[in-house]
């Protein structure tokens, strides 16, 4: 799992089976991308690049998994954002993405909390959710 390079922010899954975390030890999108290796037995296999929506071409770090790590929080800079980074919940098919080790396809949406505004399909004044939907 480790690398000569950067390899940051390890975050395990509930049940710790998954490791996620950033490097800039593999090829990559940006410098840092978020990665996932899987525990099998005793060993870890090999790390899987979470690719594109879930890594931009900005240094992408600090996921936090929910559950198994299909879901889980990210920082990132939009051009919504409210400052430098806002937090951003992502949900994405995980289990396909580490058995085809293709691109991950997002299930439903991202959410993050915000001003709403007429520009996004769905909002929950309420809570202050803004949602939208993001196409690979």
């Amino acid at each position: 799992v480790n690398t000569p390079f950067d390899d940051i922010a390890p975050a395990l899954s509930v049940k710790g089976n998954r490791l996620f975390y950033s490097s800039k030890g593999f090829k990559t999108m940006g410098g840092f991308d978020i990665f996932v290796s899987q525990r099998v037995k005793k060993t870890w296999t090999k790390p899987v690049n979470l690719q594109y929506p879930i890594n931009t071409t900005d240094d992408d770090v600090f996921y936090q998994p929910i559950g198994n790590g299909s879901i889980g929080y990210v920082s990132r800079t939009m051009p919504q954002s409210f400052g430098e980074n806002d937090i951003y919940r992502v949900e994405f098919n995980l289990d396909s993405l580490l058995q085809s080790t293709g691109i991950p396809l997002v299930k439903e949406q991202l959410f993050f909390n915000s001003s709403c505004q007429s520009c996004f399909p769905k909002c929950n004044k309420s809570r202050g959710d803004r949602i939208f939907t993001v196409k690979p």
